[in-house]
Formats: C-alpha cells, structure tokens, sequence
C-alpha cells in the first residue's frame, strides 16, 4: 500500500470534498422529496468540512487528529447510511473501505508529526 504524505492526505480531502459538493447538488436538482433536499443541504455541508479540514490538516494532524478521525466517522455513517437506505452497497463497501484507509493514514501521519517534532526539541 502507498504511504501517504500530508499534501497527498490533503489532495484525498479536498476531491471528496468536491465529490460530496457535487452529490449534494445532484440530490437537490433532480429530486423532489423535501427529506432527500435536506440531505443534499447536509451533504454540501459535509463538503465544504472536508475542504476546511483539506486546508488546515497540518494543524489537526498535529494538535488534534482525533478531531480529524471523528469527522471522518461522522461524515461515513451519514453517508453509509445514505447508501444503505439506497441499496447501493458497493458504494457501502467502497465507503467502509476508504474510511478505514484515511483514518490509519490520518494516525500514522500524526505519529510521523509528533515523532518529528519531539526529534526537533531534542535536537535544540
């Protein structure tokens, strides 16, 4: 398996920003129902939470990555459960798949941070 990199963590972050974005959107335009509206809102906002997150996660890697590790629980059970509801369960199995990907990637990295930065105050 490929070993990660911040930039490459970052870059993870902000295309499935974009694809919840453009999900969310889908879901507005072509469906009527008032329920799936809402979850096109929620969805754009879970978006637009990846891109925050894309942008600050040297910081979160560094000072809080359970925060990161929680977000990115949250946003794959919502969405899990989207696809579940939907019968779409490769997108179910692809959903579990990346969430278990970028969590170990999110705590080895902050491992990889922590270790550095302590080699740092030795050093000095």
């Amino acid at each position: 398996m490929k070993k990660e990199t911040k930039k490459s963590l970052k870059n993870y972050f902000i295309v499935i920003g974009f694809l919840w974005i453009f999900s969310g959107f889908s879901l507005i335009l072509t469906k009527s129902d008032i329920i799936i509206k809402f979850l096109g809102i929620i969805t754009i906002v879970f978006g637009f939470m990846f891109f925050y997150y894309s942008f600050k996660l040297y910081y979160y890697l560094q000072n809080s990555p359970k925060t990161l590790m929680i977000f990115v629980m949250i946003v794959s059970i919502v969405g899990l459960a989207m696809y579940l509801t939907a019968g779409k369960t490769v997108y179910f199995d692809l959903g579990v798949f990346f969430t278990w990907y970028l969590i170990i990637n999110i705590k080895r990295l902050s491992k990889e941070i922590t270790a550095d930065k302590n080699n740092d105050k030795l050093s000095n």
